[in-house]
């Protein structure tokens, strides 16, 4: 039950990472002025700051997962650190 509740947790802070980035790019692409354009950008490292660091401790703390899906999950990671940070 633990495992399982840790996961559904995991999952959940990967998507409404992933729907805050992709929000904040939107206003990011949209956006005229300065100080909005310089928020979005920092709402959308954090997000993916977010999902990154979601899936390195998916990858890392479950046992259920093949070794294949952990680097799945380290790669996206490692590709999210490598554009936003």
């Amino acid at each position: 039950m633990g495992e399982m509740l840790k996961k559904r947790i995991l999952i959940i802070l990967i998507l409404v990472g992933a729907l805050i980035l992709l929000i904040a790019r939107v206003i990011n692409l949209y956006s005229t002025d300065y100080d909005v354009d310089r928020a979005a950008t920092l709402i959308s490292t954090l997000a993916a700051f977010m999902i990154a660091a979601s899936a390195v401790v998916w990858a890392l703390g479950s046992k259920r997962t093949t070794e294949w899906q952990n680097l799945g999950l380290l790669i996206l990671a490692a590709l999210l650190f490598m554009a936003f940070g």
